[in-house]
């Protein structure tokens, strides 16, 4: 943000300022929503209707390519081969669904471009 030094004018540097803030709120209040989507996005993926949940051997290429990282975990408690991704503990198959995962896969979830997807893995 303190571009005093490297533009001729205190106007230019404060404008500059007043920008990268500007882009630095607009992050911060869009995460939350971003989150948001992304959870509600893995929950459609795993339930595509009320009721009807995604078999196991059905599951996307995403879901198989991040489960083998650990980050995601399915254990079938009841042994119908549907993923039942629930908020009660005794019934959800999902035992491990980490933060990060809604963070990395959500662009694959989504279906989105390649380069979206590299710009999310490099931080951008």
């Amino acid at each position: 943000i303190i571009r005093f030094f490297t533009v001729p004018k205190v106007k230019d540097a404060r404008t500059s300022a007043g920008y990268a803030l500007l882009f630095i709120a607009l992050l911060y209040t869009t995460a939350p929503a971003v989150s948001a989507m992304a959870r509600m996005n893995f929950m459609n993926t795993m339930e595509p209707a009320p009721g009807e949940y995604l078999a196991y051997e059905d599951r996307p290429s995403w879901f198989k390519k991040w489960e083998t990282t650990g980050l995601l975990g399915f254990e079938d408690k009841n042994g119908d081969g549907l993923i039942q991704y629930t908020s009660n503990a005794e019934t959800n198959e999902m035992v491990k669904v980490d933060r990060d995962i809604m963070v990395l896969a959500n662009p694959e979830i989504a279906q989105l471009p390649n380069w979206v997807i590299a710009l999310v893995a490099a931080g951008g």
